[in-house]
């Protein structure tokens, strides 16, 4: 489960980045992504684009480091979600 057994769900931003990464998509606009579906051997079976894993198992592992060691600072809002390098670059300069 996404919200890693909390209150907090993901954000629109980081639907975005999520359905960026499997898609191997740019846009930044969730309802690009709205009509696209994924099939079961491009979730699970076949590595992301550039990459020696599928995106459930960097999902997973995401998780798994999450609920292990940071659900604390999910819950309590310290940690954004997912974002890229350019959002997270633009969020530390300003």
């Amino acid at each position: 489960k996404a919200e890693v057994q909390s209150n907090r769900g993901l954000t629109k931003e980081n639907l975005v980045f999520l359905a960026q990464k499997l898609f191997n998509s740019s846009s930044s606009h969730l309802e690009d992504y709205s009509g696209m579906s994924v099939s079961w051997s491009q979730f699970n079976r076949e590595n992301l684009p550039g990459w020696n894993y599928t995106f459930w198992q960097w999902f997973d592992g995401v998780m798994e480091v999450l609920k292990k060691h940071h659900k604390p600072h999910w819950n309590d809002g310290a940690i954004l979600g997912f974002v890229n390098k350019q959002q997270a670059h633009d969020l530390l300069i300003n």
